[in-house]
């Protein structure tokens, strides 16, 4: 009877695990999904999409389209982006990065808190039932970028 109790919990401790982990990779395929949607219907973008920094949803991002270019390789291959998905985790040391990208005129993406208050471009969060932005729109209007209005329409700040 004991040993049965040990082999229940167990296989419900991995089920919750593998359930967490489908829920995670959901969340950052949406995540994904929404990006790439923000990036094909912005005007004044030329380039491809790049990821800097390594989350879920960056190695979506990577997964799902082949055009996608890594720059924790090389992160000198920044100037061919049109838009960079910068990564949770990145947030140490970014402000540098950040400004070269904005004088490049480059749009960033992130998907971390303050993300928009250290310099960058647009913010994407989950609100309660769909995708918020929060918008450096001063850095947007002095790099000519314009978000489609479906974007627009779901920022918040």
């Amino acid at each position: 009877m004991y040993h049965r109790i040990r082999i229940f919990i167990a296989l419900v401790f991995f089920a919750s695990d593998s359930f967490a982990t489908a829920v995670a990779g959901d969340e950052a395929l949406a995540f994904a999904t929404f990006i790439q949607s923000i990036i094909q219907s912005t005007q004044g973008v030329r380039g491809v999409t790049c990821t800097y920094g390594s989350d879920e949803i960056s190695k979506t991002l990577l997964s799902k389209e082949k055009r996608v270019i890594n720059l924790n390789t090389d992160i000198n291959k920044y100037t061919s982006c049109r838009a960079i998905y910068i990564a949770r985790g990145r947030e140490k040391g970014l402000r540098v990065d950040i400004d070269k990208f904005n004088k490049k005129k480059i749009l960033t993406i992130g998907a971390f808190d303050s993300f928009s208050e250290i310099g960058g471009m647009v913010q994407v969060q989950m609100g309660r039932r769909n995708f918020e932005l929060i918008l450096n729109s001063k850095l947007l209007k002095d790099s000519g970028i314009r978000l489609s209005p479906l974007a627009t329409e779901l920022v918040i700040n």
